[in-house]
């Protein structure tokens, strides 16, 4: 659709009638959910990023962070920086993994407490 295909009578006020994109509406929707399960858990303590980690965490513990970042699909600096957070108030613990340079992460009775909290809400 160009410019010239649309015309000002298209709708009673003036204004174009624009074509559906049902991508756009998707954006949208998503957008919206978003925003809802972010206010949600906001009133937990938590972001979204946050408890997708702590889910993911959960449901593989002990897991080390290498295998976090790819069951989570994300990046390691992405990673990190939402694990920070989750370290400072004592939600994750560290245990010792296959060697030195390997650490396995798991949820601290906090943090299934925490986890548990934002579920309910």
């Amino acid at each position: 659709m160009t410019a010239r295909d649309v015309k000002a009578s298209d709708q009673p006020d003036g204004t174009p009638e624009l074509p559906i994109c049902t991508f756009g509406r998707t954006r949208r929707l998503f957008r919206a959910v978003s925003r809802m399960h972010g206010a949600h858990l906001s009133a937990a303590g938590l972001t979204i990023e946050q408890y997708s980690l702590m889910v993911q965490i959960r449901g593989h513990q002990p897991v080390s962070a290498t295998a976090l970042a790819k069951v989570a699909d994300i990046d390691p600096s992405t990673r990190s920086r939402n694990l920070q957070p989750l370290w400072r108030n004592g939600w994750i613990e560290q245990g010792e993994g296959a060697d030195r340079r390997c650490r396995r992460l798991s949820l601290s009775m906090a943090g299934v407490e925490k986890l548990a909290q934002a579920r309910r809400r």
